[in-house]
């Protein structure tokens, strides 16, 4: 994911934060039902809703098997720059994202581009476009454009990232992207799950992020909420919100799959996307039922899933 950098003092906070922890006041249940105008509602309030059941447990179990043999392939591909005209391959797989490496300077956290057109991804988004399509529909308008689809690893030892949004406030236009965090393993609080700020999409949370003078205050006196999550459960929140992902003390890794809605004349920085899916899907009402939610592609296919991004030269076997 492409990151607004903005330090703040991560050390300062990890204790102060802890103290003021609350538990997650909205949370919704895909299984049952998730009502669109409440979900709506609450996103608009608190920047952040969580949502369980987002994703099957088969879809999650064949989707973190599908990124962790990606992982080690893309990264061996993106070491192998002779094979490559660019200057930086490392792009092709990867989004820039904060505190990739640890102290000892080994790579620990990583954010890996993924192709929709592999059965185990198309059948995620599938899932999640058929429980949180009408949600993102209603917030963004019912051609929101595919702004990111990747997975976020964090490998035992990756350190704490520094709060953030992943787009700034701008005051001439509101809501512009919704992310959906979907934890492909149960997420425990030795995993460094995600801290949110809730409420820190606004105006005024920005003012005082941005300052040197407010910052520090501003972040201890806000709650965290955590994103300790069982599979296949999402977190789904504005990308103004303030946010970083904790660092992983425990043994095991932690991954979140991701996509990202941007409304359609929104401006934003750039996603986390392979190059050959920007700006190429949207939402778009079921030619089958009219009612549920597909991606459509930008020559007017609905089944997206059976084809294959063309791929460039500087991007052959950049599809994890």
């Amino acid at each position: 994911m492409i990151f607004l950098v903005i330090e703040a003092a991560a050390a300062a906070l990890t204790q102060p934060a802890e103290a003021v922890s609350q538990l997650w006041p909205q949370q919704f249940n895909a299984a049952t039902s998730l009502h669109v105008a409440h979900a709506a509602a609450s996103l608009a309030d608190d920047g952040i809703i969580r949502i369980a059941n987002a994703l099957s447990l088969q879809s999650s179990v064949k989707l973190l098997e599908h990124v962790n043999s990606a992982l080690p392939e893309a990264l061996a591909a993106s070491a192998d720059t002779a094979a490559f005209e660019v200057d930086d391959v490392y792009v092709s797989y990867f989004g820039d994202v904060l505190r990739r490496d640890s102290e000892d300077g080994i790579r620990r956290r990583h954010d890996l581009k993924l192709a929709i057109s592999r059965p185990p991804v198309a059948d995620a988004v599938d899932e999640l476009l058929a429980t949180l399509g009408p949600t993102i529909a209603e917030c963004l308008g019912p051609d929101a454009v595919l702004h990111e689809c990747a997975a976020l690893i964090s490998d035992p030892q990756a350190p704490q990232q520094p709060f953030h949004p992943d787009t700034p406030y701008r005051s001439e236009q509101g809501l512009a992207v919704l992310t959906a965090f979907i934890a492909l393993q149960p997420v425990d609080e030795s995993m460094g799950p995600t801290k949110f700020v809730p409420q820190s999409h606004t105006a005024a949370a920005h003012e005082a992020f941005n300052s040197a003078e407010t910052k520090l205050a501003m972040l201890l006196r806000r709650p965290t909420w955590r994103g300790v999550l069982d599979t296949g459960e999402a977190t789904l929140f504005d990308s103004r919100l303030i946010h970083c992902g904790g660092a992983n003390e425990s043994p095991r890794r932690r991954v979140l799959f991701y996509i990202s809605f941007r409304a359609k004349e929104a401006s934003a920085p750039p996603g986390t996307l392979l190059y050959d899916l920007r700006g190429r899907y949207s939402l778009s009402r079921s030619k089958s039922d009219g009612v549920s939610w597909a991606l459509q592609d930008s020559h007017g296919a609905t089944h997206w899933c059976h084809g294959e991004p063309s791929n460039r030269p500087d991007r052959m076997g950049a599809e994890p």
